[in-house]
């Protein structure tokens, strides 16, 4: 048996009390105002003696209980147990397009701000494990690496735009490079990337894929956007233009798909539900909890045995509700 206290810093607040007794003390030693000017002798005949004493009894009384209630919240402890710990191995990496094609308003109100609402949908209800986050256009860039704090990453969801990226285009295959690295040095041995995006893939992104898929990494694609496509916002406040001709961005379908094939992973087309999350992470929660279930773990964790304490306090608290107890007290 080891006895100690699990929350010791409660016993700052016996500082109060103790400035509080010290305080009393000091007072019933110095005595009244008629000390001063009568002679002792005679003043023991005039005043009443048990007075002091009156007066100290519910200061005892309610030191008593503070004290008890301070003991009771430092968490004294000498026994603990066994509890069963589970650890979620599970990694995933959002990468998220950030080309221009993005700002395009096939989807209202344009298909970024959507995969932005997916995002979060994915944050709020996938947040076992861990979780990562990079962005690409031309090139690709780290927005956080692996970590259990989802909540750090949905705050900075908001502030992604293409304006922030220093290189414009579409390169998929980067991006997939940037979100292996990030499972890499979270030394994950297996993780999932969820592409979102709405660019079209290369050959050359194929390979990435299942390059990436041969270290452990799955790639599953939403894909956001529509088939008939809508005109690129230009910085100028128009479209973009080729030759004269507005710029069109029509969604590859076979083409994501076949990247998802690639990297072993599930392919979904935007939805306004969240069918489409629910299909993609489905056999990342499966994963989660088989690989939950070899991460079984034992915890020693220390009983709270304050609550015994507390009991103490519950005579005075059930006195508190009677009228004149206090008066009873100090006769």
């Amino acid at each position: 048996m080891e006895f100690h206290f699990l929350r010791p810093y409660w016993f700052l607040m016996l500082i109060p009390l103790a400035i509080m007794l010290w305080s009393l003390l000091w007072y019933l030693k110095k005595g009244d105002s008629w000390q001063q000017v009568i002679d002792p002798k005679l003043l023991k005949h005039l005043l009443n003696q048990s007075s002091s004493a009156k007066n100290f009894k519910p200061l005892m009384i309610l030191g008593l209980i503070w004290f008890t209630t301070v003991f009771a919240l430092a968490g004294p402890a000498w026994e603990k147990h066994q509890q069963p710990v589970f650890r979620n191995n599970n990694a995933k990496v959002i990468l998220l397009d950030l080309s221009q094609s993005m700002l395009a308003e096939d989807i209202q109100p344009d298909r970024l701000t959507r995969a932005k609402y997916k995002i979060l949908d994915l944050l709020r209800d996938y947040p076992e494990g861990q979780t990562g986050m990079a962005v690409f256009s031309g090139e690709a860039y780290t927005v956080s690496p692996l970590t259990n704090d989802t909540h750090t990453i949905a705050l900075m969801v908001s502030d992604l735009s293409p304006d922030i990226m220093p290189v414009s285009g579409s390169n998929i295959g980067v991006g997939l490079e940037k979100a292996a690295d990030l499972l890499r040095q979270g030394e994950a041995r297996f993780g999932t990337i969820l592409l979102v995006t709405d660019s079209s893939p290369t050959t050359a992104d194929d390979s990435v894929a299942k390059r990436i898929h041969t270290e452990g990494y799955t790639l599953s694609v939403l894909a956001i956007g529509t088939a008939q496509g809508a005109p690129i916002p230009s910085l100028s406040g128009s479209f973009e233009q080729n030759h004269g001709r507005t710029v069109m961005s029509r969604l590859n379908i076979q083409g994501l798909k076949n990247l998802a094939a690639s990297g072993a992973g599930r392919f979904s087309t935007f939805t306004n539900t969240d069918a489409d999350i629910n299909y993609l992470m489905a056999p990342v929660l499966k994963g989660s909890q088989l690989d939950t279930v070899k991460q079984k773990l034992k915890s020693n964790l220390w009983y709270d045995e304050g609550r015994w304490f507390i009991l103490l306090i519950i005579p005075f608290a059930l006195l508190a509700f009677r009228r004149g107890w206090l008066e009873e007290f100090t006769q």
